[in-house]
């Protein structure tokens, strides 16, 4: 995978079965988008880490957190920005035209869910997204 080219260890926390009455192909745009943004900013021999677990109330609460560098804390609402990027973004030698998280701010958005950023334990930005569960 990509991931193992750069040296960067994978971990997963995933439940057995997930059943998400969401549009399968935007989730997939999602979860492409969320791992590209991992993979573009996370130095080689990082981390990176996804969970998905389910709450009592059937929400579905997705967790993606990477490795330094991070971003300063005060830029973390505005990464969902159509076009905005972090100066210096945490990789200096990769471009990108800073849509891939508004992006994903949108398809969460358009499956009445929510999405922010913050700080990761693992030193990088964790990304967390809830979806509902049920969809009639």
């Amino acid at each position: 995978s990509a991931f193992s080219q750069r040296g960067i260890t994978f971990h997963t926390t995933l439940p057995e079965q997930a059943l998400l009455q969401q549009d399968p192909v935007r989730l997939r745009q999602l979860l492409d988008n969320l791992f590209q943004n991992s993979l573009k900013y996370t130095a080689e021999g990082g981390e990176f880490a996804i969970s998905l677990s389910q709450l009592k109330d059937s929400t579905w609460l997705l967790t993606v957190d990477d490795s330094a560098p991070g971003v300063p804390e005060g830029t973390l609402p505005k990464l969902f920005d159509h076009l905005y990027r972090v100066e210096n973004s945490r990789n200096g030698r990769t471009g990108g035209a800073g849509l891939g998280l508004a992006i994903c701010q949108r398809i969460v958005e358009a499956h009445g869910g929510a999405i922010h950023a913050e700080l990761s334990p693992l030193g990088g930005v964790r990304i967390q997204i809830s979806l509902p569960g049920d969809v009639q």
